[in-house]
């Protein structure tokens, strides 16, 4: 069953001062958008995909047409990826996309760059020899033209240092959109990742430029946090959902308080401190290899408990841990050592990994 809602500049909203600040510039007179340069079809290729999937193609024409502000909310394995990847190509200008997680960045990278170089990580965690934020921000590649996509951080992108250069950047070579992927994380800058709202840096970049959410759960409380954090104004909400029959949810809760889990099944062995798993939980771990388990959990404590637990539990198994708390230097090198198949179990909070 799927349900799909588009609505069309509800609830946007903007600041006052900066309005009247940048007023002279919101007349769609003066507006600066890159002429098309390619069809969709041919972005596709370009890129070494082969066809769309689903309603890719249409939302992507709305987004290339349109040039306004887009919120997205598709369901997960949906491709929405590609759904600023192709308008950014078509513009043949670069974009900046701010990516919440380092491995998710790796990822996007490696899969943009497969045909050739079109992708680039100008967050901290970049190790190559001649890094990618070098090579952006150098005067021979502001001199160059075609279509550019750097990734960062919202860590990375609230420096001051970090925003001179995409000013310089933005002068020579003009930016065709904003994108903030997993946007739905946006809600993480009320707690612990207060430099998401500072993203409202992108509208004073350059308040022509649109701006494009793209999430998988993207509620109404989120959708205004965003209007009102990026400046959104004139914002088209897509949003499809999706009901999948195949996928089941077990949630099991125990603590000090309540030391036996609360979910009422009888075969249930979860227990508040005990030195054993799930059955269920204990059989995927001990069958695992070549990366292909990963275990999430909330917070750096916890994490770090459960790393030893496990490691103690199954020492013939290659099991290491991932937070927000280790060096970037050690957690690049936990994600490729995972992505490459050498961990077999990997224990990592949600918000980092």
């Amino acid at each position: 069953m799927k349900e799909k809602i588009i609505r069309e500049g509800e609830g946007d909203f903007c600041d006052q001062n900066f309005k009247k600040k940048r007023e002279h510039t919101f007349s769609t007179e003066k507006l600066y958008f890159p002429a098309l340069s390619m069809t969709p079809e041919e972005a596709l290729a370009f890129i070494g995909y082969v066809a769309f999937k689903n309603k890719q193609r249409d939302i992507i024409e709305s987004i290339a047409r349109e040039k306004k502000d887009y919120i997205v909310s598709l369901p997960t394995g949906y491709g929405k990826s590609l759904l600023y990847t192709i308008p950014i190509v078509m513009s043949d200008h670069p974009a900046l996309i701010v990516s919440p997680l380092v491995s998710l960045i790796h990822d996007q990278c490696k899969k943009m760059n497969r045909v050739q170089k079109l992708a680039y990580n100008i967050s901290s965690s970049c190790e190559d020899l001649v890094s990618d934020e070098d090579l952006v921000f150098s005067p021979e590649t502001m001199a160059k033209t075609g279509p550019m996509m750097l990734f960062t951080t919202p860590e990375k992108f609230a420096t001051n240092s970090f925003r001179q250069k995409l000013e310089l950047l933005h002068a020579h070579r003009p930016f065709s959109y904003f994108v903030l992927d997993e946007a739905h994380l946006v809600e993480q800058g009320m707690g612990f990742r207060p430099d998401y709202l500072k993203l409202g840096f992108l509208r004073e970049l350059d308040p022509d430029i649109p701006i494009l959410c793209f999430s998988a759960t993207c509620d109404a409380y989120c959708q205004g946090l965003l209007k009102r954090t990026l400046l959104l104004r004139n914002t088209t909400v897509v949003v499809e959902r999706e009901r999948r029959e195949n996928m089941h949810l077990n949630l099991h809760y125990c603590s000090k308080v309540y030391q036996n889990c609360t979910c009422k099944s009888r075969f249930c062995t979860w227990k508040y401190g005990s030195d054993f798993l799930h059955p269920t939980a204990s059989k995927i771990i001990s069958t695992s290899q070549a990366g292909n388990t990963l275990v999430l959990i909330n917070s750096r404590k916890d994490c770090e408990a459960l790393f030893e637990d496990t490691k103690r539990m199954f020492q013939s198994k290659t099991v290491e841990m991932y937070h927000g708390q280790m060096p970037d230097e050690h957690r690049t090198e936990i994600q490729k050592r995972f992505v490459c198949g050498e961990i077999d179990c990997l224990v990592a909070t949600w918000a980092s990994f």
